[in-house]
This record gives C-alpha cells, structure tokens and sequence, in this order.
C-alpha cells in the first residue's frame, strides 16, 4: 500500500505541475460544482463497516490549461447500518461517516467545459465508525455492552471518469485507502478488543451542478 501510495502521489503532482504549462482557451478560469453523491463500499470495508452511502460535496477547478483543470474537493458521506456477527450468535452494528478531502486533476478530452472528461484526486478521508454489541448471557455470566467511536484519518485515492453537459455533471470514481480499526472480540469469553488492519473504497456516483457561468 506505500508503494502505491507513493506512486500515486508522484503521478498526480507530475501532472498538475505540466499542466500549467500551456494557457487555457474557451474555458472558464475559476469553477465550482455542488454535487449530491450515492456511494457503494467495497473491500473490508463494505463487507464488513458499512452499507450503501449518500452524501454531497463541492468541487473548485482551476483551468489549467486547454484540456486540463487542477481540482480541490471536500464532500460528507454517511454509510447505512453494516451488522456483523462476532461470535456466540452476537452482531455488532456499525455505522459509518467519511469527510473526503482531496485535490486532483481533470481532463477534458474536447478541449472545453463540456463532453467526456477523466479525473484523479489524492488526499485524506476523516473516517468516524461507530460499533455497539449489545449484552449477552455467556455460561451464566453476564457480558457488558460494547460501544465506541473509532476516528482516524486515512490516506485515499481514487480514479473516475465522468461526462460533463453545460452546467450538469456527471461522473463515477473509485475509492480507496486503508484503516485500523479496534472492534470487539469474545473469543475468551469476555469482552475484549482486537486492532486489525483492513482495506477499503467506495464506488461513488456524483451528479453536479456548476455555479455562475453563462
């Protein structure tokens, strides 16, 4: 994961420093987009954190140049109910919140502020997981609940493709990073926590609206 982390942050900041190399034409200088979002996880934690997302962001771009637009973004996704069983015929409920902060390059194919358009971003994600275990009789003993709020922040990436019509955009991506998660564990028969390191992502779907312009 640092390996592609690494990587990942030298092949978006090589291509936004380039890309001011050459004046943009016919494009506006200065835009920015309100966007409602649905988000569908994946990895561990889709399979394990959370169910499907609905959030909004908003989205600056600064036309780089002719085909190229540098992108800061800040969005809010709150994730449905995920339950999983941990043992003695207990679930523990999470749910799940994420603030997406990230910048990024644009790529308009057409050479202006329309048509078919691909896009990369990196930064950090501000992970809030809340997980509950209610409590349970085991071998005539009594186990207490379990609640706790796990935050942290987590490098993330994404890819996304998207089509752009006036004012109106829209646009699929790919999420992902990496988080550590301390969640409850019974296996001796008390209540206990367990650190574990998972992977995760979501697949967004974005649907934009862009402010001012004619």
């Amino acid at each position: 994961m640092r390996r592609i982390r690494t990587r990942w942050v030298a092949a978006v900041c090589f291509v936004a420093l380039t890309a001011t190399n050459v004046k943009a034409k016919d494009r506006e200088e200065h835009q920015v987009s309100i966007g409602a979002e649905m988000a569908f996880p994946g990895g561990d934690f889709g399979s394990r954190n959370a169910g499907t997302g609905f959030g909004a962001s908003v989205r600056y771009e600064y036309a780089a140049n002719e085909y190229m637009s540098l992108t800061g973004n800040v969005g809010y996704l709150s994730f449905g109910k995920k339950s999983m069983e941990t043992g003695f015929g207990v679930n523990t409920d999470y749910t799940s919140s994420i603030i997406p902060i990230l910048i990024g390059v644009k790529y308009y194919l057409n050479g202006e502020d329309n048509g078919l358009h691909f896009g990369a971003q990196l930064g950090l994600s501000m992970l809030s997981m809340k997980y509950s275990t209610p409590a349970f009789d085991y071998q005539g003993t009594t186990i207490d609940a379990v609640s706790n709020t796990y935050k942290k922040s987590a490098f993330t990436y994404n890819i996304g493709i998207g089509y752009r019509v006036s004012h109106l955009d829209f646009e699929i991506g790919y999420y992902v990073f990496d988080y550590s998660i301390s969640t409850p564990d019974f296996s001796g028969g008390s209540a206990s926590t367990l650190m574990t390191d998972y992977t995760g992502g979501w697949t967004g779907i974005r649907v934009a609206y862009f402010l001012g312009g004619d």
